[in-house]
């Protein structure tokens, strides 16, 4: 039974993890190609390609909140020896004493009421309601994060584009004479979309071609080489 119970529970443990890491990467690839200006919709990512897009965004957040976490723990230890010391020096001056005489004193009739079933389930249901709101609340959070690493990676795209670091790529369409430079984002089976950065006015767009449109398409630099 205990394996049994075991199992169950690995089950459904796993089962959050990877509808998590499904909901994160969605909104994180969903998010990057709105900054760019492309409609997601139209460029939908494979299951595991998702699932790798969750990870990465959970390997972001976690690497940025190592500093955090031990700023946190370090104010937790400091706080803890602060309580300590003023728990001693009470005890010393007999406060804590009277004020547990003082607290027995007011809440002493209060015991000797008999509590009701409504009372009992009342008193149930309120740690039950701080888990689902804490648990809520740490959703929201996660998805407002998930949403702003997708938006911040976006905006490091277009910065190593203003910055010369992402190759040009030469698109000649059926029909024309003169190839168009843009940087290519996402592709699927039958479209591709491309960013297009101008300089002179610091502004870009994105288009999406359909590969049927497309002569040809290649980097700029082996272009040059021929």
């Amino acid at each position: 039974m205990k394996k049994e119970s075991f199992l169950t529970h690995a089950s459904v443990f796993i089962g959050l993890i990877l509808s998590g890491l499904y909901t994160t990467g969605l909104l994180h690839h969903t998010e990057y190609l709105r900054h760019l200006g492309i409609e997601q919709t139209q460029f939908q990512l494979p299951i595991e390609r998702i699932f790798f897009q969750g990870f990465f965004f959970l390997a972001d957040v976690m690497s940025k909140s190592v500093l955090h976490l031990i700023i946190a723990a370090i104010s937790i230890y400091l706080f803890t020896l602060l309580g300590v010391a003023l728990i001693d020096y009470l005890k010393k001056q007999d406060y804590t004493q009277k004020l547990s005489n003082f607290l027995n004193s007011r809440f002493a009739k209060q015991e000797d009421i008999s509590s009701t079933p409504f009372q009992e389930l009342a008193e149930r249901m309120v740690p039950i309601t701080y888990v689902i709101f804490l648990g809520y609340v740490l959703i929201l959070i996660i998805l407002v994060l998930s949403e702003s690493t997708g938006r911040k990676h976006a905006k490091n795209f277009i910065e190593k584009i203003q910055n010369n670091q992402i190759e040009q790529h030469e698109i000649l369409l059926k029909g024309e004479t003169d190839p168009i430079t843009g940087y290519p984002v996402i592709c699927s089976d039958t479209q591709c979309a491309f960013y297009f950065y101008n300089k002179n006015r610091k502004a870009g767009e994105s288009k999406i071609f359909n590969k049927r449109d497309i002569r040809y398409q290649q980097s700029k630099s082996t272009s040059s080489v021929k």
